[in-house]
């Protein structure tokens, strides 16, 4: 029984440094010095629109908080962001409320483990679990749907924009009808870039806020192509024109890859069930199979090793199937 506690906090460890490196090695910091390297290499042919571009960059970029903190705000689930995630991920519900809804689900889901295993330790496990991951991961999952169907309606937004332009609108008047005549991913970002512009804000600082929270490279090249535009002069139509090309071809390859993975996904998909599906089945046939993993501390310590195992191996297949374009 002394051993029981050093397993579980073993293991425990190990989810928290296996989301520690997922999070603190996303390439954020390759992808910053890509641009850095890209820009340096237009900057001899266009000097002054290669300032502009890194100066909107710094901008999208900001401050960032280094160390421990920029971890944990990464990993729990409050913060001062919360409120705009929720905001983006379509959720009309306080931060407040949305925590304490999932900390409900957090007590009843450890106390369903308590009276289904008779461990502590794994009903305490499972609550902080869902406690802790519980809202990132809904968050997570609705956002990244958000931003799809974002990236699936904004070429279209951007060509209604184009349309507004040739037709003598100015370029705030046309993000204002891109806001009202957009789709429904798209318009509401507008919307809020319209409202700041009514407040007095200008027109870079109101896209950039919206990028910092969107988090949409493709918006960033929007963002960017405006800024340059403003800087150097000509025919701003033509340069909204070649990025709708750009972001369909970007798309479409997108979705290539998407179709290329989709095997590695449903593999990992399956093979991550299987233990979960068997184990099910071999309780509902004999329960007192497997009374023992949960019961004798040795059976324990198997389960915590065997969840290890399972965490490790669903998180690589993941990241083998993830592609960034």
């Amino acid at each position: 029984m002394t051993e029981l506690p050093v397993a579980w906090i073993i293991f425990a460890g190990a989810l928290v440094g296996f989301a520690a490196l997922a999070l603190m090695f996303d390439g954020s910091g390759a992808r910053h010095r890509r641009h850095a390297q890209r820009l340096a290499g237009i900057a001899g042919p266009s000097a002054g629109a290669a300032e502009a571009a890194m100066r909107s960059i710094r901008r999208r970029q900001g401050p960032e908080a280094v160390g421990w903190r920029a971890v944990a705000a990464r990993l729990l689930p409050g913060g001062p962001a919360l409120a705009d995630n929720l905001e983006m991920a379509g959720i009309g519900m306080r931060p407040w409320r949305y925590l304490a809804l999932f900390t409900v689900f957090a007590a009843v889901g450890g106390l369903a483990v308590l009276a289904f295993t008779g461990s502590r330790p794994l009903a305490a496990l499972v609550a902080a679990a869902v406690a802790i991951a519980g809202p990132r991961l809904l968050i997570l999952v609705l956002v990244e749907r958000r931003r799809a169907k974002f990236l699936l309606q904004f070429p279209d937004s951007i060509d209604l924009m184009i349309r507004s332009l040739r037709a003598g609108l100015p370029v705030d008047e046309a993000v204002v009808t891109v806001g009202s005549e957009g789709g429904d991913a798209v318009a509401p970002e507008f919307r809020r870039v319209a409202d700041r512009l009514a407040v007095g804000q200008t027109l870079e600082d109101s896209l950039w806020r919206s990028a910092r929270r969107l988090a949409i490279p493709d918006f960033d090249f929007f963002i960017v192509c405006l800024t340059v535009q403003r800087e150097t002069g000509g025919k701003l139509t033509e340069t909204l024109a070649n990025l709708s090309d750009i972001l369909r071809r970007r798309l479409q390859m997108r979705l290539k890859v998407r179709a290329m993975s989709a095997e590695a996904r449903t593999s990992a998909g399956i093979i991550g069930s299987l233990p979960f599906i068997l184990a099910a089945a071999l309780y509902a046939a004999n329960p007192t199979y497997l009374a023992g993993l949960f019961h004798d501390p040795r059976g324990q310590i198997i389960v915590v090793a065997a969840l290890a195992s399972e965490a490790l191996g669903i998180f690589t297949m993941i990241r083998m199937a993830r592609f960034k374009i």
